[in-house]
Parts: structure tokens; C-alpha cells; sequence
């Protein structure tokens, strides 16, 4: 189950875990990318609702990665949820 934190600053930060082909349809479609090694170098932008999420490389057997995603207040509770529920990934 992905691990969600309410922060003071209205900014929802998620931590969940992903397969890696999500994250060039998420940086297509959803927000900015940003390698964790670097993030003040975006890989791309894409339009949408502002957040970032950054990532961080997991094995290449798994294909997975674990992802932390920083929602700012203009992303609809709707649209958080909805990306939870279908990137989320707990295995």
C-alpha cells in the first residue's frame, strides 16, 4: 500500500512504488521528472498539474522503483487517488 503524508504546506507527498515504464507516460502526460541524482535538471515536462516526483533506481531485475511523488494544492484529491490507485504498486 503506498505510504501518503499530509505535509503543513497543503504539498500531499506519496511514496509508492512503480514500474518503470509508467514514469515516461507520467512525464508524457502528468507532471515534471526529475532524476534524484540531479533534480534541478528535469528529464522532461509535461503539461498538466504542477507536482514533482522524483525517483530513485531499484534493481533491474524488478523493473520497479520506488517513487516519491510531491503533490502541490492544485492537484485535484480526485486525480491523487486516481494515480495511487492505478501506478501504485506494493509488491
Amino acid at each position: 500500500m503506498p505510504k501518503i503524508y499530509a505535509l503543513p504546506s497543503k504539498i500531499l507527498v506519496a511514496e509508492t512504488l512503480v514500474k518503470w515504464e509508467v514514469l515516461d507516460w507520467l512525464s508524457r502526460n502528468i507532471g515534471i521528472v526529475h532524476r534524484s541524482e540531479d533534480p534541478q535538471k528535469p528529464i522532461h515536462s509535461g503539461e498538466g498539474w504542477r507536482f514533482i516526483f522524483t525517483y530513485r533506481f531499484a534493481s533491474i531485475n524488478t523493473r520497479r522503483t520506488t517513487v516519491k511523488i510531491e503533490f502541490d494544492d492544485s492537484v485535484p484529491d480526485d486525480i491523487i487517488l486516481y494515480f495511487l490507485l492505478r501506478f501504485g504498486d506494493s509488491t
